[in-house]
C-alpha cells in the first residue's frame, strides 16, 4: 500500500484457531497502550473469530509495529466495526489523511459500499480519530445508561423502591426469602449461561445467544476470564445470569438473561439490584456502564448516561439511508420505552 507502509489482513479461517489466534495475540502490545473496551483485548478477538469466524476480516497497520488494528463483520453490502464503544484499536496520534487511506485500501479489498462503526463513545479516543478522518459521517444515538459508582452502588436499592413504586417492597420481600446472588466460573459458568439463554423470553423469537452465534463466543470468554457470570440462585438452581467486563475504572453489564419459568421471581432485576452491589461494592470504580438503549430496568437503576454515535465511511447516499434507518430504530425504542413497553413484547417476546 503505497505511501502509508504495509497493512496486513489477517482473514481466518473457520476450524483453524490457533493460526488465527496467535497472530491476534500477537498485537497485545497495542492494547495494552491504546486500548478502550473490553472487546478491543486480544483474547475477546480470538474467542470471537473462534466461535463466529465466517465473514469476518481483521487488518492491522503497520504488519511490524501496529498503530492500529481494525476488525469487521460482512453485513449485506457493509461491513461493520466489531468493537462496540471505541471502534478502532489505535495510537491516538493517528493522522487522519492516513486513516483515510486505510480505510479507502480495506473498502476496496472487501469491495464493501461503505464501513460502519456504529454505538462509538464521542469521548474515546477511538471515536476522536475516527470522526476526524475526511468523508466520515458522523450522527447520533441512543445513550447509554450508567451508575455512578461513587457511592459503590449504595444507592441502587433506594432509586429502586422510589422508581418502581407500589411493586418494589413485594419484590424486595420475595427475593428475601428466595433468592441469592453467586458468582459462578468454570464448568458451571458455561452450563448455567447455556441452560437459562436456552429456557429465556429470547429464545422463543430467536434473539437467544445461541441462535444468534454467540453462546460459544461468551463461553470461551468466561474461560480466558474476561467476563465474570454472577447467577440469581433459587433452591440450588441459576435462574437468571449477568456477565459483566471491566475495562479501567468501567464495569460493563454486557449481557443479561433469564429462565421464564421462574419470570413471577423478577430474577433478572433481582440481580441488578441486588447483584451489581454486591459483585462490584468493594471495586475502585467510576461507573457501571448497563450497555445498551435506555428501557425500563436500567431506567430503575441508572444516574446518568453517556452519549454514543454511529459513524460511516465514505459518506454518501448508502450512508445517509443507514442513518435514516439506525435513527428511525431508536425513536421507535425511545417511544416503546416511555409508554413503559418492555423489551419481551418490544421484541416479540411473551410478556
Amino acid at each position: 500500500m503505497s505511501g502509508v507502509g504495509l497493512l496486513r489482513r489477517l482473514w481466518p479461517a473457520k476450524g483453524h484457531r490457533f493460526a488465527y489466534s496467535d497472530a491476534i495475540r500477537g498485537h497485545g502490545e497495542l492494547f495494552t497502550a491504546a486500548g478502550e473496551m473490553p472487546h478491543q483485548h486480544p483474547a475477546v478477538l480470538a474467542a470471537r473469530l473462534s466461535s463466529i469466524a465466517s465473514d469476518h476480516a481483521v487488518y492491522v497497520w503497520p504488519d511490524e509495529e501496529p498503530r492500529c488494528l481494525f476488525a469487521f463483520r460482512r453485513s449485506g453490502d457493509h461491513w461493520r466495526s466489531v468493537f462496540p464503544g471505541a471502534p478502532v484499536l489505535a495510537d491516538r496520534e493517528l493522522e487522519p489523511e492516513t486513516l483515510r487511506r486505510l480505510l479507502g485500501w480495506i473498502a476496496r479489498d472487501l469491495d464493501a459500499a461503505y464501513l460502519y462503526f456504529p454505538l462509538a463513545y464521542p469521548e474515546t479516543a477511538a471515536a476522536g480519530v475516527l470522526a476526524a478522518v475526511p468523508g466520515m459521517a458522523v450522527w447520533n444515538r441512543s445513550h447509554s445508561p450508567v451508575i455512578d459508582w461513587e457511592d459503590r452502588g449504595r444507592g441502587i436499592l433506594a432509586r429502586f423502591h422510589d422508581r418502581h413504586g407500589s411493586q418494589a417492597p413485594r419484590k424486595a420481600r420475595r427475593w428475601r426469602k428466595a433468592l441469592r446472588t453467586e458468582a459462578l466460573a468454570g464448568d458451571a459458568a458455561r452450563s448455567a449461561l447455556a441452560d437459562i439463554e436456552g429456557r429465556s423470553w429470547k429464545a422463543s423469537v430467536g434473539l437467544d445467544l445461541a441462535s444468534e452465534g454467540q453462546l460459544g463466543y461468551y463461553q470461551d470468554l468466561l474461560d480466558e476470564g474476561v467476563v465474570r457470570l454472577s447467577a440469581a440462585m433459587l433452591d440450588g438452581r441459576a435462574i437468571a445470569y449477568r456477565l459483566d467486563a471491566r475495562h479501567g475504572s468501567t464495569v460493563y453489564a454486557l449481557e443479561w438473561s433469564f429462565d421464564a419459568r421462574f419470570r413471577r421471581y423478577a430474577p433478572g432485576m433481582f440481580l441488578m439490584v441486588d447483584g451489581l452491589p454486591r459483585c462490584w461494592a468493594d471495586a475502585d470504580l467510576e461507573r457501571v456502564d448497563l450497555f445498551g438503549s435506555p428501557d425500563t430496568l436500567k431506567h430503575l437503576l441508572a444516574t446518568g448516561s453517556r452519549e454514543r454515535v454511529d459513524l460511516a465511511w465514505p459518506s454518501g447516499s448508502e450512508v445517509h439511508r443507514l442513518r435514516h434507518e439506525r435513527q428511525a430504530h431508536d425513536a421507535r425504542l425511545r417511544q416503546r420505552f416511555e409508554r413503559g413497553v418492555g423489551l419481551a413484547v418490544t421484541y416479540g417476546g411473551r410478556e
